[in-house]
C-alpha cells in the first residue's frame, strides 16, 4: 500500500505576518476615496509616499483601530480584497446619501451599472460641488444586522443602497467592476507598480 504524505502550510498569519496586507488594504480605501485617479475627495493632500507612522494612522482611521477587521473576521470574512470592497463600497453609499436629494437621477444612473474607474471619476466630479464627509466608524453600526457570511455581508451593501438611497440594485452583491478596481489598487500597493502587471495582468 502506497502512503501519500502531504504537508499543508497556511502561510498568511501563521508563518508570515498579515500586517502589511492590512496596511495595503487601508491605503487602498484611502486612495480610492482621495486620489484624483478615482473619487478625488482630497486630491490636493493625497500622496503615495507614506512613513510607517502615517500608514499606521491611516489604517487606524480606515479600520477604526482594527475594529472593522475584527468585526468582518468574526462574520467569517478573511479575504483582504473583500474587506477592501466592503469598506470602500460602504463609504461610497454613505457619501451618496449626503447628496441624495439633489443628485437623485445621477445616483440612480450610477447604481444601475457596474461601477468602474470611469464611474468613480464621474461620481467624484459631482461630489466635489458639495461638502461631504466620510465616516469609517459608522460601518460597524450599519453592518450589525448583516448576515454573518461573506455573501451576506456583500448583499448588505445592496440592502443599504435601498435603505439609504431608495435605489434597488444588485451590483454590490457580486464581484463586479468596483471589486476589480479595489483589487487592482491593493495590488499596486502590495507588490508595487513595477510588478502589478505580472500580478494582475493589468498595468499600473
Amino acid at each position: 500500500m502506497m502512503m501519500l504524505k502531504t504537508v499543508l502550510f497556511d502561510v498568511d498569519g501563521v508563518l508570515l505576518s498579515e500586517e502589511r496586507y492590512f496596511d495595503a488594504s487601508s491605503l487602498t480605501v484611502w486612495e480610492m476615496l482621495n486620489s484624483s485617479n478615482y473619487m478625488g475627495l482630497a486630491p490636493e493632500t493625497y500622496k503615495t509616499d507614506f512613513s510607517d507612522e502615517e500608514i499606521a494612522s491611516i489604517r487606524k482611521e480606515v479600520f477604526v483601530s482594527d475594529r472593522v477587521l475584527k468585526f468582518l473576521k468574526s462574520r467569517g470574512l478573511n479575504a483582504n480584497w473583500d474587506m477592501i470592497f466592503l469598506a470602500a463600497g460602504y463609504q461610497l453609499l454613505r457619501l451618496l446619501s449626503q447628496v441624495k436629494e439633489r443628485e437623485k437621477a445621477n445616483i440612480e444612473r450610477w447604481l444601475s451599472q457596474d461601477i468602474d474607474r470611469e464611474v468613480l471619476l464621474d461620481i467624484g466630479s459631482v461630489l466635489e460641488k458639495y461638502k461631504v464627509e466620510v465616516n469609517f466608524e459608522d460601518f460597524l453600526a450599519d453592518f450589525q444586522d448583516a448576515e454573518a457570511s461573506k455573501q451576506g455581508l456583500l448583499d448588505h451593501l445592496d440592502y443599504l443602497a435601498a435603505k439609504k438611497l431608495g435605489v434597488t440594485t444588485d451590483i454590490f452583491g457580486k464581484k463586479g467592476a468596483l471589486w476589480a478596481v479595489c483589487e487592482h489598487i491593493s495590488q499596486e500597493w502590495y507588490v508595487g507598480d513595477k510588478h502589478v502587471l505580472n500580478s494582475t495582468g493589468r498595468p499600473s
